[in-house]
């Protein structure tokens, strides 16, 4: 009976300790993070509906495509694409079609 009073603590400590060790090695990874600007960390279509739309900019007279996340369609202001500017900006409506995944009901009928 002894025996199995020991050999239950035993796997019990052992089982304590790769817990433990299994949980400081997930607490050392490196998350990725995105952080909404146009610096390679935009994750797609998520970065649409995360990510604000680009500012309106009166030095500019570019258009600026974005998701409008109330209309579920894309849209556009004026302004300009820079590596600062948002992940939730395109230069063009097909761009932003392709990546915040909008699709009309007419392409499926």
């Amino acid at each position: 009976m002894m025996v199995h009073s020991w050999a239950l603590l035993i796997l019990l400590f052992v089982t304590l300790c790769l817990g433990y060790a299994t949980k400081e090695r997930s607490d050392n990874v490196t998350q990725f993070k995105m952080d909404c600007y146009r610096n390679g960390t935009c994750w797609y279509p998520d970065s649409c509906k995360i990510c604000p739309k680009p500012q309106h900019s009166f030095y500019e007279r570019s258009l600026v495509y974005y998701y409008d996340v109330e209309t579920k369609n894309c849209q556009y202001v004026i302004g300009r694409i820079t590596p600062t500017e948002t992940c939730n900006s395109f230069d063009n409506i097909t761009d932003c079609e392709f990546f915040c995944a909008v699709y009309s009901d007419e392409e499926y009928d």
